[in-house]
């Protein structure tokens, strides 16, 4: 499983903090970049009642935001993979990358208007900054009412979005 929200703000804000903290530190290398991930929305959405796709292995998953407080703040749902077993009980998981081009229209659902061949690739993709930007763009993000504060609902958030004003002030 791998985790996404889907406000892209919220992707920004933990880019920008852990680069933010690596150039506080002192760690981050010459030429590094912090980056934001981005999936196609119709991946892993769909009426999946066609045979073809009734073994689909990428799937947009949500738990119960009412019981975890931070994933309600931060939008969050999983993208889970599933691994599918061979004519031979093996077993093979591809990569996100290989999984989402192997797949093809396949994960794309029929609704109104909107056809898998309108839809070419890329489905993947990442936005990067130079890692000397994470500051500016943390400060940027506060601006906009997306920090610490209200990512991580409770003491540790506000405590956490008091130790970030440092990392851009």
């Amino acid at each position: 499983m791998l985790d996404w929200t889907w406000k892209p703000l919220v992707g920004a804000y933990f880019a920008a903090r852990d680069g933010a903290e690596l150039l506080r530190l002192g760690n981050a290398a010459a030429g590094q970049r912090i980056a934001v991930w981005c999936l196609h929305r119709w991946v892993g959405h769909g009426d999946y009642s066609d045979d073809r796709q009734a073994g689909r292995r990428v799937e947009i998953v949500a738990g119960p935001a009412g019981q975890i407080p931070n994933m309600a703040a931060q939008t969050g749902c999983f993208t889970l993979i599933r691994a599918l077993p061979t004519a031979k009980d093996e077993t093979i998981v591809l990569s996100v990358d290989d999984l989402i081009e192997e797949s093809g229209p396949f994960l794309i659902p029929p609704y109104g208007e909107v056809r898998a061949e309108d839809y070419d690739p890329p489905w993947l993709l990442c936005y990067t900054l130079p890692i000397d930007a994470a500051p500016r763009l943390l400060a940027t993000l506060h601006d906009q009412f997306i920090s610490a504060a209200v990512l991580f609902p409770g003491y540790g958030g506000a405590v956490q979005a008091w130790k970030d004003l440092s990392l851009w002030r």
